[in-house]
């Protein structure tokens, strides 16, 4: 038989005194009113034992006991409270519920930890995606990757031969235009970025500057520029070694030897060669740029700060200079709207692109080692300019630069290759021409050829792109009326020739090398004056040795 099981009165509010203040429906542990019949608690036995009382509950509630007081003590049921708790679970000691909240309080820390590591890791992802995608449109424009076919390379001499003829003027031939057109291949490395691990302690890369006349496109040229450039990570420097271009050498399948600059024709691999059997160098890349393209880097920085002689004759030849190039990229035609002015007068100015690679091409007036001397003054004031400007500058004359070279190097070795330059920026710049004063004769009965004693330069040069001599080199053969000793004259002195000059020379014959090596000493070293430096901290821009 059911009992009616009666309810208490007033059941107070737990934290509430005076349990006659309240009225109306039983309210849970929220303040909310419980709902009629089956959601009403039921009431506890004064006599029920306790542990039934605890495990009283209803549906989703459990009803629970003043903690202040046990049922035993209490005499009737108004004298104590039930509270209900929706979802309050089982009961908990004081302590545990403690640790139960400062777990939950940890938890939460940790979450937000969490969300702003992720986050942060986002942004970074984005920002590595964001640096990939800018270098790879700053290296669009590059022809990286350049090869040459086999017919390319074994043209016959008749060319070379043919552009000869003009090699001492810097005036084009049929034979230039003639000349082979690199073929890009597809570059497997888009990704470069993620690539550009580089451990190479000594990098040389030959920057060939051509004066194709070709306002378009790039042909292979007479190459006017030879430019080693060596980064040293290990020194943390920048080193330029200029070749001049009226060297005569031996080149490979050539019966006579030819000018330096004429093995371009054939291919800059075949250059690089050449340079590499007659120096005794292991070049492997190169970097190919048109001389008068190389005008749209200087006019993305703004132009450059040129002292320019005050003598009418050489304001004469550089305005010739200039107004060639404006031929060459304007036209003849009657507007000439885009012509840069001519040079009015000379001293400290400012030279836009084009009249700066005019001042660096100049070279009948004096000598290609002035020319030599001119075009590293121009690099060198670019790169200073470069160091100061904003980053939207850099950016725009970093994408000029890329879009006017053409390389043998993936995209991958040219980013490697710039990554490795990055750390050298802030060091002054090193500089050696080749050959120095004192190891070559100038032969002008011929167009201006330069027989150089190649086996006295290679040590000093190896010194300087190194940072040591070498123990033995293979030395190489030598042409004809080449000095054997070191001299003070420039040009074959009288008497060589008809064997009258006590001077040591290689005579008619020249010198035939016989493949024994060379021991090399220290007296065989750089002499301090022999190398220049190009210094940031200084208002001189280069100490050259004699020339």
């Amino acid at each position: 038989m059911k009992k009616n099981v009666p309810q208490p009165k007033n059941v107070p509010e737990r934290g509430k005194a005076d349990p006659a203040s309240r009225s109306g429906p039983a309210t849970n542990a929220a303040g909310l009113a419980a709902p009629a019949g089956e959601n009403q608690p039921p009431a506890a036995w004064p006599d029920q034992p306790a542990a039934a009382q605890a495990k009283t509950g209803h549906k989703s509630g459990k009803v629970k006991t003043d903690s202040s007081a046990s049922l035993s003590q209490q005499t009737e049921p108004d004298s104590y409270y039930v509270s209900f708790e929706e979802n309050s679970g089982p009961d908990l000691p004081l302590s545990a519920h403690t640790k139960k909240v400062k777990t939950r309080q940890k938890k939460g820390k940790y979450r937000w930890v969490k969300r702003i590591l992720i986050g942060l890791a986002a942004l970074l992802l984005v920002l590595a995606v964001g640096l990939v995608g800018l270098w790879n449109w700053l290296l669009s424009g590059a022809q990286t990757s350049l090869t040459v076919s086999s017919a390319q390379t074994s043209q016959t001499s008749s060319q070379s031969t043919t552009a000869a003829a003009a090699s001492g003027s810097s005036t084009g031939t049929s034979a230039e235009t003639a000349a082979a057109t690199p073929t890009p291949t597809p570059d497997p490395d888009e990704a470069v970025i993620e690539n550009a691990h580089y451990d190479k302690k000594i990098t040389n890369i030959l920057i060939i500057g051509t004066d194709s006349r070709d306002g378009e496109s790039l042909t292979y040229a007479l190459s006017d520029t030879m430019i080693l450039l060596t980064i040293d990570q290990t020194e943390q420097q920048i080193k330029l070694t200029s070749f001049q271009r009226d060297m005569m050498v031996y080149m490979d399948g050539e019966s006579e030897p030819q000018k330096l600059n004429e093995a371009n024709l054939k291919g800059p691999e075949y250059l690089i060669q050449t340079i590499n059997q007659n120096f005794d160098l292991n070049i492997d890349d190169y970097i190919m740029v048109n001389m008068i393209d190389a005008e749209k880097i200087v006019d993305a920085l703004g132009g450059i700060d040129v002292d320019i002689p005050d003598d009418q004759e050489v304001l004469d030849y550089l305005n010739r200079l200039i107004t060639e190039q404006n031929a060459i990229y304007e036209g003849w035609g009657e507007d000439r709207s885009g012509w840069v002015d001519t040079i009015k007068q000379g001293g400290y100015q400012h030279l836009n692109g084009r009249q700066a690679i005019a001042y660096a091409r100049m070279r009948e007036l004096d000598s290609d080692y002035k020319r030599m001397a001119r075009q590293r003054e121009v690099l060198y004031k670019v790169y200073q300019k470069a160091r100061t400007e904003d980053a939207l500058t850099l950016l725009k004359t970093v994408k000029t630069g890329f879009s006017i070279i053409r390389t043998d190097m993936s995209k991958t070795e040219l980013t490697q290759m710039i990554f490795a330059l990055l750390p050298t920026l802030n060091s002054d710049i090193q500089t050696l021409q080749i050959p120095l004063f004192g190891y070559y004769w100038a032969d002008t009965d011929n167009s201006w050829n330069i027989h150089a004693n190649f086996n006295a330069l290679i040590p000093k040069l190896q010194q300087f792109i190194y940072g040591q001599l070498p123990s033995t080199f293979e030395p190489v053969s030598l042409l004809p009326y080449t000095p054997l000793q070191v001299t003070d004259q420039e040009y074959i002195p009288d008497g060589v020739k008809d064997g009258s000059s006590s001077i040591a020379n290689t005579g008619a014959s020249g010198w035939t090398t016989d493949g024994v090596p060379v021991t090399v000493t220290p007296d065989m070293g750089l002499e301090p004056d022999e190398t220049s430096t190009l210094s940031f901290d200084s208002s001189e821009t280069e100490t050259t040795a004699a020339q």
